[in-house]
């Protein structure tokens, strides 16, 4: 059966969706004629995942018992060498007058 949901709450023979958004499960003929409502707000909704389904997905959080890996941190980058001028011995000695 498929599973309906109303804009507003509202009802149907056989069926109510007491609150504002309800889902309800509806017979597929009765589906077919409320989705082809212009305005009528009712849209189809897929049903929930059987439990345990979301662990087949590959973004699921891990479970509980799930081994907890981490990363290994890499080494901070050495520290960069300052560059020196050689002085040499022409450019030290002064000329005097």
């Amino acid at each position: 059966m498929p599973l309906i949901r109303k804009e507003q709450a509202g009802s149907c023979p056989g069926y109510a969706w007491e609150n504002d958004g309800d889902v309800v499960d509806v017979d597929a003929d009765m589906a077919g004629d409320l989705l082809a409502m212009p305005g009528g707000g009712f849209s189809e909704v897929a049903p929930p995942e059987p439990d345990g389904a979301a662990d087949l997905v590959g973004d699921a959080p891990p479970g509980p018992d799930a081994e907890v890996v981490e990363a290994p941190v890499a080494d901070p980058p050495a520290p960069k060498k300052r560059a020196y001028t050689r002085k040499t011995a022409a450019a030290s000695t002064e000329v005097a007058e």
